[in-house]
C-alpha cells in the first residue's frame, strides 16, 4: 500500500472513531450515564421540565388532568394489571409510600398516581381490583388509564417511559416512581425499591416550602 493510501486508511479511521466518540458523548449524557434510563433520571433532577397537561379516566369516575393535581407532590408510576413481577412490587411498594406518608396526604399535600400502560385491555374494574390487593383505604392512592393508544403515547412521551412489547413477560416498561412538584415539573425518578428515599425526599422538599 503507498504512504498516501495508507495516510488516507488512518485518516478515515481516526475520522470515524472522533465521530463515535461524539455520538457516544452525547448518548450518554457526557459519559455520566451509560443507559438512557440513567441519562434520564439525570436530566430530570438537573433540568426539570413541566410536563404536559395530560388526562386520565379515573377509577373512581370522570376524567382528570395533571394540572388537577398541581400544588400538590405527585408520585407517578406506570403498570399493567396482567404484570405479576415488577408491577407487584410497584403496588407494594405505593401502599408503603401511602403509609409513610399519610400525614401528608391527609393534608392533600401529596397523592399517589398509578398509570397504566395498557388502557385497551385494563378497564375500571381491572385498575380497582390491582389497588385493591394492596390497600383498603384509597384516599391518596389515584389510579387511571389513558383514553386510547394516542393518549398513552403523550403520558409516555411527556414522562420518557419507553414500553417494549415481550412474547413471554406481556410488556417491558421502565419500573420507576416520578417525582411531580406542585409546580408540574418532573424533579426526580427513583427505582421502585427507594422507598424510603422516595419518602423522604418529599418530606424534605415540603419541609424546605414552610
Amino acid at each position: 500500500m503507498k504512504r498516501a493510501d495508507t495516510l488516507a486508511t488512518l485518516a478515515a479511521v481516526l475520522l470515524a472513531l472522533s465521530a463515535g466518540f461524539i455520538a457516544s458523548h452525547a448518548t450518554t449524557d457526557g459519559f455520566t450515564a451509560f443507559t438512557l434510563e440513567s441519562a434520564r433520571r439525570q436530566q430530570a433532577v438537573r433540568s426539570p421540565r413541566r410536563l404536559d397537561d395530560l388526562t386520565l379516566q379515573l377509577a373512581e369516575g370522570g376524567r382528570s388532568g395533571l394540572s388537577d393535581w398541581q400544588g400538590r407532590f405527585v408520585l407517578v408510576d406506570f403498570i399493567f394489571t396482567r404484570c405479576t413481577t415488577l408491577c407487584t412490587a410497584m403496588g407494594s411498594g405505593y401502599a408503603r409510600l401511602q403509609s409513610a406518608l399519610a400525614a401528608e396526604i391527609k393534608s392533600d399535600r401529596v397523592r399517589l398516581l398509578t398509570v397504566t400502560i395498557d388502557p385497551r385491555r385494563d378497564q375500571i374494574a381491572d385498575l380497582v381490583a390491582y389497588r385493591r390487593r394492596y390497600t383498603k383505604d384509597v384516599r391518596g392512592w389515584d389510579i387511571g388509564r389513558p383514553q386510547d393508544e394516542d393518549a398513552l403515547s403523550e403520558w409516555l412521551k411527556s414522562f420518557g417511559v419507553v414500553v417494549i412489547p415481550e412474547p413471554l413477560a406481556g410488556i417491558a416498561h421502565n419500573a420507576a416512581i416520578h417525582v411531580v412538584a406542585p409546580d408540574g415539573r418532573l424533579v426526580a425518578i427513583y427505582d421502585l425499591e427507594d422507598i424510603d428515599a422516595v419518602a423522604g425526599y418529599v418530606l424534605a422538599q415540603l419541609d424546605n416550602r414552610t
